[in-house]
């Protein structure tokens, strides 16, 4: 009897190579869909970092602007030998971010406690029915029906006692207020780490001034002035002030955020200019975000 030999069942070199390419192509193709689904949703969380930074940014200087001398009496007697206006004051700068500062008294809710005091005329110390909460650096506003100053704490004595730099100028025998007063300062550092510039707040009260939002790399103010008190405003969005602090009636903050990192193949053609600081173009690989927004000032007076 002849033995028959069946066909083997299998595939071919070529069949074989052809479903390597078509398998390669395949895999090309997906690994490029999720090459750009990553890129862009890392794109995404940029911007959205970016933008979150500017809020963060705009808020926070906007309200401390918006609040800027409340409390403070015109007739107030400064005894702080650093603050030398109740009104902001202005850094201004075309090389570089500007900077503002800013004085106002608390509203001495639950955190920031009044006190009634009782003192005389050059009294260096005060007693309070609890010091906890205060450090030595706070501004403090001592005020009454016809007087105030406005002075530091230097030392927290005792859980009872404040000393004060320079006493207090005028008699408060009769009984008057003590209020914590907050003096800040808002400025963009681009030294400590120059690729990530951080706007910065101090707090002027001899701790290191402190993050508020990353990577915004520039700053700048621009000031809307009633300089007669008619209402109406004469000078408008000027890069300085000049005397004319207590006439500020609006200022436009302008923040300019930029991303965390480059982004290869990222091509920025748009320029960085600001107010009076114009530094050009920045073709870097870096994504930025610009905004601007004009706060009113609700306490400033003559």
């Amino acid at each position: 009897m002849t033995m028959r030999k069946e066909a083997t069942a299998g595939f071919s070199l070529i069949e074989v190579m052809a479903a390597i390419v078509i398998l390669g192509i395949a895999m090309t193709a997906v690994f490029s869909t999720f090459l750009f689904q990553q890129q862009s949703y890392t794109t995404q969380v940029r911007v959205a970092e970016m933008q979150q930074n500017l809020r963060d940014a705009v808020e926070t200087i906007s309200r401390d602007i918006r609040m800027c001398t409340y409390g403070i009496p015109s007739n107030v007697n400064i005894v702080d030998n650093e603050i030398t206006s109740r009104f902001l004051k202005h850094v201004n700068s075309t090389s570089g971010p500007d900077e503002i500062y800013v004085l106002y008294r608390y509203d001495g809710d639950a955190a920031y406690p009044s006190f009634n005091v009782n003192l005389a005329a050059t009294a260096s110390t005060v007693t309070l029915a609890s010091t906890a909460g205060f450090a030595a650096g706070d501004r403090i506003l001592v005020y009454n029906a016809t007087n105030a100053d406005l002075g530091r704490v230097t030392a927290v004595t005792s859980t009872t006692t404040l000393t004060l730099q320079g006493g207090v100028v005028n008699n408060y025998s009769t009984g008057a207020t003590l209020a914590l007063v907050r003096y800040v300062r808002y400025f963009v550092d681009r030294t400590t780490d120059p690729a990530h510039p951080t706007l910065m707040v101090d707090r002027r009260n001899g701790q290191p001034p402190q993050p508020l939002a990353d990577d915004i790399e520039d700053l700048q103010f621009r000031y809307s002035m009633d300089t007669n008190g008619d209402g109406i405003l004469e000078v408008v969005d000027s890069d300085a002030v000049g005397g004319n602090a207590p006439f500020v009636r609006q200022v436009r903050v302008h923040l300019l955020a930029r991303s965390r990192i480059t982004q290869m193949g990222w091509v920025d053609t748009g320029n960085r200019n600001m107010a009076d600081h114009s530094p050009g173009a920045a073709n870097d690989g870096y994504r930025r975000r610009r905004t601007e927004m004009v706060v009113d000032v609700r306490n400033s007076s003559f």
